[in-house]
């Protein structure tokens, strides 16, 4: 986990992962288990691809979000928001 700083304020922001991909996209990933709340996680994913989106260093890239739920190890559910 890497923080981002929301305009240079006290506030971190640290998604679970950050893949910056050779096709100039990245992949903001976040790990999630128990019950899945998916309108809570998706706002706070979203939040994340914003502040990337607006860091000089990722522009022209294509950032994408991702929920990857872990209920079951052997299974885990990946959501693209």
């Amino acid at each position: 986990e890497r923080p981002i700083l929301s305009n240079g304020k006290s506030i971190n922001y640290r998604p679970d992962r950050i893949v910056i991909m050779p096709d100039n996209k990245i992949a903001v990933i976040d790990y999630k288990f128990g019950v899945l709340k998916l309108e809570r996680y998706s706002n706070q994913i979203r939040n994340y691809v914003n502040l990337l989106n607006n860091v000089d260093e990722y522009r022209g890239y294509t950032i994408e979000g991702y929920i990857c739920y872990i209920s079951d190890p052997d299974n885990p559910e990946i959501i693209k928001l």
